[in-house]
């Protein structure tokens, strides 16, 4: 078992990448097969694919493990924080 087990920073880039292609899909769904062109809602899309993205990029990009095993744990304790928030 992983020493940070369940917060294993592979799976967590991979759940933001997911996160990133779905709103980018559901996008081309709207433009593509609806022929619809919302004034508005394409943004919300488009930053939402952005954001999850850039967090996929920014737990993997340190070369040190140490540093993406804290990044990945500083991202799990801000859903928690966010979670007890909401």
């Amino acid at each position: 078992m992983h020493r940070v087990h369940p917060f294993e920073t592979s799976h967590a880039a991979w759940h933001a990448l997911s996160h990133a292609i779905d709103p980018l899909h559901c996008l081309r769904s709207v433009l593509r097969d609806a022929r619809a062109i919302h004034m508005y809602a394409p943004y919300a899309l488009i930053r939402a694919a952005l954001e999850n993205a850039s967090a996929a990029v920014w737990l993997l990009h340190p070369g040190s493990r140490t540093e993406r095993i804290t990044r990945r744990l500083r991202f799990a304790a801000l859903d928690i924080r966010s979670g007890d928030r909401a």
